[in-house]
């Protein structure tokens, strides 16, 4: 594999050694975050389909906006939202973080503030464009729900399965407040027994 950032390649170790030492499921591994965390969800869902069975972020950029050399590195143009491309565009840039790759890809959910002053909200339109072309769905929504999960925020989901969801959040700034709920049930961690959620549920690849 290639195009493994240090950080990237270093959370995914840690969840190696974990899964070790601790004899975790391998099937049941989920990454979330906010902000810079957010966009490290989308690096790890987007370069270890292999580990990871879903994803949600919270106010982040689309997989390889930000991409830079070495630490400490601030795209101006991604976060003011001036970095756009096709969703077949996105889509490759994922696809070649992880060559010849065609399997199975983890569901994934983004959320973003309309009021973001820090991570542009044009930013959660590309990642809407970038996750439904690498699950192969139309960036046209099969649903919209209203005031879900609080009032002013906006619910779509793509595809017949809902593998992917994304939450525009009315006059929200960087500020986002975390849905814990929304994730929790995302994740199905409230299942312990019998037909849980889990790596290479359903059928979407990319």
């Amino acid at each position: 594999m290639t195009q493994r950032s240090i950080p990237s390649l270093g959370i995914a170790s840690m969840v190696r050694w974990t899964l070790d030492k601790y004899g975790g499921d391998r099937d049941r591994v989920f990454v979330t975050g906010v902000s810079s965390g957010a966009m490290m969800t989308n690096v790890l869902v987007g370069v270890y389909p292999d580990m990871f069975a879903a994803g949600s972020a919270f106010a982040g950029v689309p997989f390889g906006c930000f991409a830079g050399e070495g630490y400490g590195t601030w795209s101006d143009a991604c976060a003011t939202g001036k970095v756009a491309h096709t969703g077949g565009e996105w889509a490759n840039m994922v696809r070649d973080a992880y060559p010849g790759y065609d399997g199975w890809r983890p569901k994934m959910q983004v959320f973003h503030g309309t009021a973001d002053e820090v991570l542009n909200y044009v930013n959660f339109g590309e990642e809407v464009k970038q996750w439904t072309s690498v699950l192969g769905l139309s960036e046209t929504p099969v649903s919209t729900t209203a005031d879900t999960p609080v009032s002013g925020w906006t619910k779509y989901v793509y595809g017949s399965t809902g593998w992917f969801e994304a939450y525009s959040a009315a006059g929200v700034s960087h500020n986002i407040q975390n849905q814990e709920a929304e994730v929790v049930k995302w994740f199905d961690l409230t299942c312990t027994t019998g037909d849980c959620f889990k790596w290479r549920d359903g059928s979407p690849r990319g």
